[in-house]
């Protein structure tokens, strides 16, 4: 692998343990480089000392959460970043695609059943939209999508490479146009200026302290059964009525998937293949609503 990262900050692991392991896939030849995503400063900090003071490989890249409607690790873990010579490569560059047109909502799939969505950014709504009018208007001023200028946005403020979800060709070629787009100091400064501080969303938090947004959704173990209706096959949705009218536990659901699993990476004959993708899908719909359940949407 050329880069693997690491989802957030793990509380159950000791840090040296973490580092120690990264380390080794790196001297096996395995992976050439590792990355961190996002966390608190101060936990990259450790991370990256405890790495140093044994002489294992440090961290070179951060997926952070990163865009004109949310700056929060401007104030601390990107200049942590900087310290430790690492690249910043941010998740959500386009907020959602709240910075990809001029209105707020829209009628996609996503905008009406992304729960962790809503949870992340509509907080802070009115006076994001602000923002969002302003990216409009620079957008317009060049005769370029909003998208492109919220991705230009990235490159004047050094970002190295903001990911981009592209679902249809087009969207990566729209994405590489944004590296001719140029914003001049006053375009940065009046899409910059309407900001205000919003709370934390991405780290996981501490144990024992209130979930932050865009680690789980809340109001999700209630809404499993709409979301599951609206987005799944049938064979899940079977899966969701055999899991739920079952009571197996944790352990029981994972053994049930783990066999499923199985059973479709072994499958040898025609009728076996046949039945392959079900069985994946009756395996991931099983560990998916036990999840939801939990409350542990991830």
């Amino acid at each position: 692998l050329d880069l693997y990262i690491i989802h957030r900050f793990d509380y159950s692991t000791p840090i040296e343990e973490t580092m120690e392991a990264l380390d080794s896939l790196v001297r096996a030849g395995k992976v050439r480089a590792l990355g961190a995503s996002e966390m608190y400063a101060y936990q990259l900090h450790n991370m990256q000392v405890v790495a140093e003071q044994h002489g294992w490989t440090k961290f070179t890249s951060m997926q952070c959460h990163y865009n004109l409607l949310y700056r929060e690790d401007e104030r601390e873990l990107i200049p942590v970043c900087r310290q430790f010579d690492m690249a910043l490569t941010p998740y959500s560059p386009l907020a959602s695609g709240h910075l990809a047109r001029p209105t707020w909502d829209s009628d996609s799939t996503r905008s009406r059943t992304d729960t962790v969505m809503v949870n992340k950014y509509d907080g802070a709504r009115d006076n994001d939209m602000v923002i969002v009018a302003r990216v409009a208007e620079v957008a317009e001023r060049h005769g370029v999508p909003m998208a492109q200028v919220a991705l230009a946005w990235h490159r004047a403020r050094g970002v190295e490479a903001p990911i981009v979800g592209c679902s249809r060709p087009q969207r990566v070629d729209e994405a590489v146009a944004a590296l001719d787009v140029e914003l001049s100091a006053e375009e940065l400064d009046y899409m910059e200026e309407p900001y205000v501080a919003h709370e934390l969303v991405g780290p996981l938090a501490r144990p024992g302290e209130k979930p932050l947004a865009g680690t789980t959704d809340p109001t999700c173990k209630n809404r499993t059964e709409d979301f599951l209706q609206f987005v799944l096959t049938d064979a899940v949705r079977d899966a969701l009525v055999r899991y739920r009218s079952s009571a197996m536990s944790g352990r029981d659901v994972r053994k049930y998937a783990c066999f499923r699993l199985y059973d479709a990476k072994n499958a040898r004959t025609s009728g076996a293949r046949r039945w392959r993708d079900t069985g994946v899908r009756r395996a991931v719909a099983f560990l998916t609503v036990w999840q939801y359940d939990r409350g542990t949407c991830r």
